[in-house]
């Protein structure tokens, strides 16, 4: 139990060490998008290497630091999406809507209303969130295997055909809204225009 309460004193939020809501919120939509970004960017790496894999991966020329970092890549977006659509306490989309209606400066903002329950029927009727949950569940839910050839037949390989068929659009977009609406400017969503596919293929399989 000790080691338990240690560990929950380590997620505890930090709301304590902001002088208010607002600088908290900003901070939060900030790092929410940030997570974002890291999903997206992981998305574009892995169809890059999947793209390569059968061609340059052959004539049993396996290395465990490529196939970590591949598989790493597929972790990072299941259980980032997993955060975002479905996480606990304010973290998720729409847990951090709902912290924000109950804000004293934005509980009768009629775009807030209007963001939230937009936002809470993409999540209900997204495939995306029914496909990211279902293979976080599998992946990470199921871990008392048999057998560990068992994870063979549940390779998170599999999700790399299922997730490049989303994009993020309406991730990025509820976010950009939530952020004009509680601050009236627009949050950057950047793109990296300096990526050398090349390069970064030429590092990736001559691991």
């Amino acid at each position: 139990m000790k080691n338990r309460n240690s560990i929950t004193a380590f997620i505890q939020n930090y709301d304590h060490e902001f002088d208010n809501q607002i600088d908290w919120l900003e901070i939060h939509l900030f790092e929410m998008r940030n997570e974002v970004l890291k999903i997206e960017r992981s998305i574009f790496l892995i169809g890059i290497i999947d793209k390569e894999w059968g061609n340059r991966v052959e004539n049993n020329n396996y290395s465990l630091n490529r196939i970590t970092l591949f598989e790493s890549l597929i972790d990072k977006v299941i259980m980032g999406l997993s955060k975002i659509l479905k996480g606990n306490r304010e973290y998720s989309l729409l847990k951090t809507i709902n912290v924000i209606s109950q804000m004293d400066e934005f509980k009768n903002n009629s775009a807030v209303k209007k963001i939230a329950n937009e936002t809470q029927l993409f999540i209900e009727n997204s495939e995306l969130s029914n496909t990211v949950i279902m293979f976080r569940d599998k992946f990470f839910g199921h871990l008392d295997k048999e057998c560990v050839i068992s994870d063979l037949r549940l390779s998170p390989t599999l999700f790399v055909n299922e997730i490049q068929k989303f994009d993020l659009e309406d991730i990025k977009s509820t976010i950009i809204e939530l952020y004009k609406v509680c601050f009236d400017k627009e949050i950057d969503f950047y793109s990296d225009q300096n990526f050398n596919e090349k390069d970064f293929l030429d590092t990736f399989f001559s691991l």
